[in-house]
């Protein structure tokens, strides 16, 4: 664990981590010692191009498009300074692996922006929630801390309430961190780890397969996954492989 730990979380247009897009980003950089908050961020994001707010996101959160386009700027603006705030820190989140980095892993992508998504750890609160009881941010803040969550949906408010969740996980339940490894393998979330510590696909034609009986039976699809995703998707399905077939 990093000596510093960036914690993040984004509102966004939609669910679909492939073609929504973020509204909000929010960053606080925290002491992992002392769970001090050292510095924040956060921006409205205007996306580039034609979008439209969906509505049950909207009541969520309540950002609208006429506000985005009076107080937001460009991802493209911010992003740099994004960057070097967050700088060789692990990562923090909540449901983040499953759902904000993967979302801020396309919309990057589609503008060109690039971010070292390898070399860092990535912990998600949610996670290690899911194997207690509820696990919705604010059931988990209030159980750890007696208090409601206010402000829930906006970006700084939730991360630092993630952070607080995190220090609480920390001291009461830390075993449960032992369960998992967080290394992040594969930003735009394509694969993941099974319950079985397989590695299997996340989502497409071969969801919930194992990665290393593709590489034997579809051969084509592999490759076509390795000229379209990420530089760690690649290597995590590789690295994979060859545990299982050591090379000779």
């Amino acid at each position: 664990m990093t000596q510093t730990m960036t914690a993040f979380d984004l509102e966004t247009t939609g669910l679909d981590t492939q073609k929504d897009y973020i509204i909000e980003l929010g960053l606080v950089k925290f002491d992992t010692r002392t769970f001090e908050e050292i510095d924040a961020r956060c921006w409205y994001i205007i996306p580039k191009g034609n979008f439209e707010i969906d509505p049950d996101a909207q009541e969520k959160h309540g950002i609208s498009k006429e506000y985005l386009l009076e107080h937001g700027v460009h991802l493209e603006d911010i992003w740099s300074e994004a960057v070097e705030f967050i700088g060789t820190d692990d990562i923090l989140s909540y449901n983040g692996n499953h759902f904000d980095v993967p979302m801020l892993y396309y919309n990057l992508t589609r503008e060109n922006l690039k971010f070292d998504f390898s070399g860092r750890i990535y912990y998600d609160s949610m996670i290690v929630e899911k194997k207690r009881l509820q696990y919705k941010l604010a059931e988990t803040y209030k159980r750890y801390t007696g208090k409601e969550l206010e402000g829930a949906h906006d970006a700084l408010c939730d991360v630092r309430a993630t952070i607080e969740v995190f220090k609480h996980q920390l001291n009461e339940v830390q075993e449960l961190f032992d369960l998992y490894d967080f290394k992040l393998v594969s930003p735009e979330g394509l694969i993941k780890y099974n319950d079985k510590g397989d590695l299997v696909f996340a989502t497409g034609k071969y969801k919930g397969k194992r990665t290393n009986d593709i590489c034997k039976s579809d051969t084509s699809y592999i490759k076509w996954v390795f000229e379209k995703f990420s530089p760690e998707t690649r290597i995590s399905i590789r690295d994979e492989y060859y545990k299982e077939n050591p090379k000779k």
